[in-house]
């Protein structure tokens, strides 16, 4: 059965400046749809343990003929499209889906829902309680927030933040010009903002992350990493799988890393603290910094070490103050053409390769 309401001298009017409202109730069966679309104005969206859809609107009582509301089996339409759409209170079923497209204005989830939300704004903030589904959102200007969501998540914004607490499936989240900030993912995940900081907790998963202008943070990881920032730090907590890292300005800390790493730092200092992966190959190198790797004892590694000549002697080629180590020399070479000094450490017979680059500045190697 498919219902049209559609209003206009049924609006009561509020004030002198001859604003209205409607409130309009829809009986529905749980699992159905509501779908919004409003050029301008917020919607405040919430959950009730009935089987009731409720609409309230309020708006400029000559927006009235602009005001559409369709019933079609278990979907609930609402069309408001006028010069001034006026704000809207829903409430729904707490597990149902929801769609939703605003030329402008903001869209708060107030508590939780069972269902799926996709929806865009042009122009407002999205604001969302928890999720236990799958939610895809956009935004032309504003912030977006959410409290948790258990499903698979993509996230948009053209210039806003992006704050979320914690993400159950895959995630997609990007921003053209805002922070991003996620406690939990719990799978695979792709993150990047065109100017930005980037925090993320844990990733039961792995991560993409890049920035163009900011920090990058990560928890622990427990698949591959790649992070890329053209001016800012890369802090990874820890990760189980291969990590490329590279910073055009910047610090790296890398911490309990089990597999491969490639670290590229053009102006920074370098930390990191490996357990290689068995036959893995890693490149770790630094421009204009210090560069410091942690290895435990036990591990099986061959590593190669390369130095510039900076303010010592040539002939004093085993006591190179920019290369210490804890562990013993198998092997050093000077390149005099090349200004470069090179050292080999073979660690319980040899295994892993991991190669050491620091054009001006110092190489510690340091037991773990």
């Amino acid at each position: 059965m498919k219902t049209t309401l559609k209003y206009f001298s049924a609006f009561v009017l509020l004030s002198a400046i001859n604003y209205a409202q409607v409130t309009e109730s829809f009986n529905v069966n749980i699992g159905g749809k509501i779908i919004i679309n409003s050029s301008y104005g917020d919607v405040l969206f919430s959950t009730w343990n009935k089987s009731e859809v409720r609409v309230v609107y309020e708006g400029e009582e000559n927006e009235s003929d602009d005001v559409i509301i369709n019933k079609d089996g278990n979907t609930i339409k609402f069309n408001a499209f006028g010069s001034y759409s006026g704000d809207i209170e829903i409430n729904v079923p707490s597990l149902f889906n929801c769609e939703f497209k605003l030329s402008a204005g903001d869209f708060i989830l107030k508590n939780e829902l069972t269902g799926s939300i996709s929806g865009s704004t042009g122009g407002g903030d999205i604001l969302l309680k928890k999720v236990k589904g799958s939610v895809r959102i956009r935004t032309s200007g504003g912030d977006l927030e959410a409290d948790n969501i258990t499903g698979d998540a993509e996230f948009y914004s053209a210039g806003g933040d992006i704050t979320i607490g914690e993400i159950g499936g895959r995630t997609k989240i990007s921003t053209g010009g805002g922070s991003i900030a996620v406690g939990s993912i719990g799978s695979d995940a792709s993150v990047s903002t065109a100017g930005g900081n980037i925090i993320v907790g844990d990733v039961r998963g792995q991560a993409n992350v890049n920035t163009l202008g900011g920090n990058i943070s990560l928890g622990r990881v427990s698949g591959k990493v790649s992070a890329y920032t053209s001016g800012g730090n890369i802090s990874i907590k820890s990760a189980s799988g291969s990590v490329n890292a590279n910073t055009g300005s910047g610090d790296v800390k890398l911490y309990n890393v089990t597999g491969q790493v490639n670290v590229n730092a053009a102006s920074g200092r370098v930390e990191v603290h490996l357990n290689p992966a068995q036959n893995s190959n890693s490149v770790i190198s630094t421009t204009i910094g210090d560069l410091v790797l942690y290895i435990p004892s036990n591990a099986k590694a061959t590593i190669s070490a390369t130095t510039t000549y900076k303010g010592w002697r040539k002939n004093e080629d085993k006591e190179n103050p920019q290369l210490t180590s804890d562990y013993p020399q198998s092997s050093y070479t000077v390149n005099k053409d090349r200004r470069q000094a090179v050292a080999e450490y073979i660690l319980n017979g040899g295994g892993s390769s991991i190669r050491l680059n620091a054009a001006m500045g110092r190489i510690k190697i340091k037991q773990e």
